[in-house]
């Protein structure tokens, strides 16, 4: 992540796979997070930086130790306010990507920095079009939550009947008996 050998790495996995990199500073945030590592403060403030510029820019790589791992995220939240140049606005677009992606709440985050809470508050609000009030909204039916996005249909692949293979032990008989024929032929055409 240092890229102390100067090969650019950073832009190398944001043109390759920038998921990879994002998981990359993720768990070793998570390792500094438990212990195992403790990383000094200037090697922490810009894996962090990282981090966060990286969900900025291309979304959370929702992984296990990404969306699936509150205690990593309250950990980034927290030292966020510790990193130099890191503005309200990239922390406020960080609190939204973060809530969009895993519907935690400001108030999981309530120790941490206001611009975090904003973004994730604001992010969790619902948005109504101009001159649509709430009594005009569409409810769910049932108490479900709302579901938007793609809409998701189930396929059925029919492959068709299962191919059975012959039986093994006699099926490598006779191919063995076949190339020990064949073998046996041309041994006997080479000595004529």
């Amino acid at each position: 992540m240092a890229d102390k050998h100067g090969l650019e790495m950073s832009k190398f996995f944001d043109g390759q796979n920038p998921y990879a990199r994002q998981r990359l500073l993720a768990r070793l945030l998570e390792v500094d997070r438990q212990g195992i590592h403790q990383f000094s403060r200037e090697e922490r403030a810009k894996l962090v930086g990282h981090y966060i510029a990286s969900v900025n820019a291309h979304g959370v790589d929702c992984s296990s130790n990404t969306c699936g791992n509150l205690q990593l995220n309250q950990h980034v939240a927290s030292a966020a306010a510790l990193v130099p140049g890191l503005g309200n606005v990239a922390l406020r677009k960080f609190g939204a990507v973060l809530a969009q992606a895993t519907h935690w709440s400001d108030q999981q985050f309530r120790s941490f920095p206001a611009p975090i809470r904003a973004g994730m508050a604001g992010a969790v609000a619902p948005r109504l079009s101009p001159g649509v009030s709430r009594a005009h909204r569409a409810e769910p039916p049932s108490g479900r939550p709302m579901v938007t996005g793609y809409k998701m249909e189930e396929r059925v692949w029919n492959l068709g009947k299962a191919v059975t293979s012959p039986s093994q032990p006699g099926f490598l008989y006779l191919l063995s008996i076949g190339f020990i024929g064949i073998g046996a032929a041309r041994e006997a055409r080479r000595l004529d």
